[in-house]
């Protein structure tokens, strides 16, 4: 299932995602990112309420993932690179990382848990605290599809 939101060119660069020149990122457009396009008032409250529909779902605590779950993960091998995916969940390990913090004036200690998944055949991993929020992929119950589609901006299209 796909979700796409009603969109226009965008009104800075006319479409081409392309504007002024600058040593950082050359001629990327800022305001659409470089895609060209922006979305409308419609698609752009019709993607705020989906994500929140959806965040509601597949939101749960990084204590609770196992091996197996697909997760919303970032699959980049960059340092400083985003690509988020689902991927699968080859296996939760601690990371060895202690993290401590003061709550209520008592000194309180947290094991990090390293995440490793696998995507297209490579694993990649990162570390997070166990009461930290993940997505963790589930069906979205046909009731809740019948009103995403019935939204005004939205789109539901089938992968």
């Amino acid at each position: 299932m796909k979700f796409k939101y009603e969109s226009q060119p965008c009104g800075r660069c006319g479409g081409t995602g392309h504007y002024s020149f600058n040593q950082v990122s050359g001629t990327t457009c800022f305001k659409c990112n470089g895609s060209g396009k922006q979305l409308t008032r419609a698609g752009g409250a019709a993607s705020k309420k989906v994500t929140a529909m959806l965040d509601e779902l597949w939101n749960t605590t990084v204590a609770t993932i196992l091996p197996g779950d697909m997760v919303w993960f970032n699959v980049s091998q960059q340092f400083l690179g985003t690509r988020m995916r689902w991927a699968k969940v080859a296996r939760v390990e601690p990371s060895g990382a202690v993290v401590s913090y003061v709550e209520n004036g008592v000194e309180v200690k947290v094991d990090y848990l390293n995440i490793i998944v696998t995507y297209k055949g490579k694993e990649s991993g990162a570390g997070y605290g166990p009461s930290m929020t993940i997505r963790r992929w589930k069906e979205v119950p046909a009731e809740t599809l019948n009103k995403i589609r019935k939204m005004k901006g939205v789109i539901v299209e089938a992968e």
